[in-house]
């Protein structure tokens, strides 16, 4: 009769939650983004490659801060944000500095995807400067956010199949042009820049975080949550292995010459400029193009709601006075928008993007891990090392973001 009785419990509990498979999926869409088109170039002059075994590294660090994301909300089911993460350990202004951390590496990664839709645009009308581009494109999106729209679900599904016929075109192209000689000198900047580059293979993978929010959803989530992240990691990690691995052995290194260098200008200087290829190409860089402007309208409101989310944790009147007026969140997009035209005007190299995104980021997940450090009490040893192994590859990441901050700025 008990036996029977905790079975029934289970099924309630259960009820309307979704299973293994539909929890990959949700972790799949989150993490497949269009920061993967952002870094071959960048690999490409940095790594050459050996940049494949930075995508390595870069997943198993990925997996291991996740699985310690997804503890995290076993541990505090009632919290979700980096803010009561961090006040766990450390109080309210530990949390109010990790969650203004994350949010400010978000602004600095839009101010990234702003420039790489410019140069997209800047393609296509060689007449309109990059900078008129990323005026023109930041100043839509805000209106957008201001006027309410969002991406509604069909919206997200055409975005991501855009990112998907992108990744899996140039995968199809690049590997019928592979050529092994492309792969000497394998390390031509030593085993160093391997590890020096993981901020940019990392940043393709921005969105694993949403593994929080999978707890309150999903069947038996002590055992099915793990499996997700891991299973949607694999899955992912394998297309972007193919997707960068394509590259390295379709276009020779010296092809890169900055690492602001689109994949379709890449492209056509490496395969030439037949009718084919350049029609393929302009394809792949509008299905590139509207995936970057679908993510920044969709982040830039996310990282206006954590912001305005934020604001309800300060005691003062310009907090108050945004958190009560009913144009306080524009207030915030516009805010948003105008750090985000500063970040793209002022950072001029990708490298100093991708450390800076880094290094805010990663200091929020350090101080969000470091609440299963000082107050998780489970005595199991699986749950000590994920803890354990996500400070380290957290912590691995931020460090060598600031010596790649230190190496650019100097």
């Amino acid at each position: 009769m008990e036996k029977r009785d905790v079975k029934n419990i289970n099924e309630s509990s259960n009820a309307g939650k979704i299973g293994l498979i539909s929890a990959t999926i949700i972790c799949m869409n989150a993490m497949i983004g269009v920061g993967i088109f952002t870094t071959p170039a960048k690999l490409a002059v940095t790594v050459g490659p050996a940049g494949i075994l930075t995508y390595l590294f870069s997943i198993v660090a990925v997996l291991f801060m996740a699985l310690s994301l997804a503890r995290l909300a076993k541990v505090f089911p009632q919290e979700g944000s980096f803010y009561n993460y961090a006040k766990q350990w450390g109080g309210h202004y530990m949390g109010l500095l990790a969650a203004a951390s994350y949010v400010l590496g978000i602004i600095i990664a839009l101010g990234l995807l702003t420039r790489i839709a410019s140069q997209y645009f800047h393609q296509f009308i060689p007449a309109i400067s990059v900078e008129t581009f990323g005026l023109i494109i930041v100043g839509v999106i805000a209106l957008l956010n201001i006027a309410g729209m969002r991406i509604m679900q069909t919206g997200q599904i055409i975005l991501l199949s855009c990112t998907l016929f992108a990744l899996f075109s140039i995968i199809a192209l690049c590997f019928s042009n592979a050529d092994y000689n492309n792969l000497i000198p394998f390390m031509p900047h030593g085993w160093t820049s391997i590890l020096e580059s993981v901020s940019a293979a990392v940043f393709s993978f921005l969105g694993f975080e949403s593994a929080t929010s999978l707890y309150s959803i999903v069947k038996n989530p002590e055992k099915n949550v793990s499996k997700a992240i891991v299973f949607s990691l694999l899955i992912v990690g394998l297309i972007y292995l193919a997707f960068i691995g394509s590259i390295i052995l379709a276009i020779p290194q010296n092809t890169f010459t900055s690492s602001d260098m689109t994949i379709s200008q890449a492209m056509i200087k490496a395969f030439g400029k037949s009718n084919l290829i350049l029609n393929l190409t302009k394809l792949i860089s509008v299905a590139i193009l509207t995936a970057i402007c679908g993510v920044l309208q969709s982040v830039m409101y996310s990282s206006a709601s954590l912001t305005f989310s934020l604001f309800k944790n300060l005691d003062n009147k310009f907090a108050n006075f945004i958190v009560k007026s009913r144009y306080g969140f524009g207030i915030i997009i516009l805010t948003i928008s105008l750090l985000t035209i500063f970040n793209f005007f002022n950072l001029k190299s990708m490298g100093l993007f991708f450390n800076l995104t880094s290094i805010f980021i990663m200091f929020a997940f350090i101080m969000a891990i470091l609440a299963l450090y000082f107050k998780d009490n489970s005595k199991k040893l699986k749950d000590k090392i994920i803890v354990y192994l996500g400070l380290i590859t957290s912590t691995l990441i931020f460090v060598n973001a600031i010596i790649g901050f230190l190496k650019e700025i100097i």
